[in-house]
């Protein structure tokens, strides 16, 4: 929702606004304001939702006031880390990329059998209405499961330490093909865009319904970091890497359904 200047500065001013019922439950999910308070007002019902702080109008971390951005303090609720060691291609296709996205469902899986996670499963269900808070992207034969989406208003740093075969250095003469390698990994740890982003004729397995994986878009990663160490095995091929994946889960906003993960 794009918030206009006038209306913030009027939410500053007053510190309520006053919107017909049925446009009470969007104004809830897009701007996490609490309420509500049922009142009458020319023999009309009216809802009135008070601002838990002006720094909820955000949109993707900025608040606009009188034409100034403001940016809004980021609350870290999350610390994980991944782990994944094998190879790692520049320009991965589409089976290589879900063999990887294969590995990361197993750990986040084990991540959303313990807390926070496991009192929030009712995000893995379907919505029960329009508008409702569910993680479930349907993409058959799969469901996914992304646990930073945008619809919760939460973003993702990463922090890489990768070893890999080469001498120490050189990131900077190949950076070409590491950043192609890192583009491997960021469609791993997403879901897919578009169904042709899987294998051809793939299926689930017995465990991956409904399929786990980090970002439902890797524009959810506001920050990354990569340290690379080499690999000092003998015999390793040249795209083996041994990985860990540092995760730093955050939101821009509060709202109903980031609330509940911490």
């Amino acid at each position: 929702m794009e918030v206009q200047n006038s209306l913030v500065q009027q939410a500053e001013d007053q510190a309520a606004w006053t919107w017909p019922a049925e446009e009470a439950h969007t104004r809830d999910q897009d701007c996490g304001w609490i309420g509500p308070r049922l009142s009458t007002v020319a023999g009309r019902q009216r809802w009135s939702w008070h601002i838990r702080h002006p720094s909820v109008l955000a949109k993707n971390g900025v608040r606009r006031d009188a034409g100034v951005e403001h940016k809004v303090q980021r609350t870290a609720i999350m610390n994980f880390v991944l782990h994944y060691r094998g190879p790692l291609k520049a320009n991965g296709n589409p089976e290589h990329k879900h063999d990887l996205r294969r590995i990361f469902h197993r750990q986040i899986a084990r991540l959303w059998q313990q807390p926070p996670l496991d009192s929030c499963r009712k995000w893995l269900t379907p919505p029960e209405a329009e508008r409702t808070y569910s993680l479930r992207r349907e993409m058959a034969p799969f469901v996914f499961a992304p646990l930073v989406t945008e619809q919760m208003g939460l973003y993702a740093e990463l922090q890489l330490e990768l070893l890999r075969p080469e001498p120490p250095g050189r990131l900077l003469t190949q950076a070409g093909d590491m950043d192609n390698r890192l583009k491997t990994l960021f469609d791993a740890l997403s879901m897919p865009p578009h169904p042709n982003a899987l294998p051809k004729n793939v299926q689930p397995e017995s465990d991956e319904m409904p399929f786990f994986c980090l970002l439902e878009d890797d524009n959810l990663v506001t920050s990354l970091a990569v340290r690379t160490i080499q690999l000092l095995e003998e015999k390793v091929d040249e795209s083996t890497v041994e990985l860990l994946v540092g995760v730093r889960i955050g939101r821009t906003k509060n709202t109903w359904g980031n609330g509940a993960f911490g």
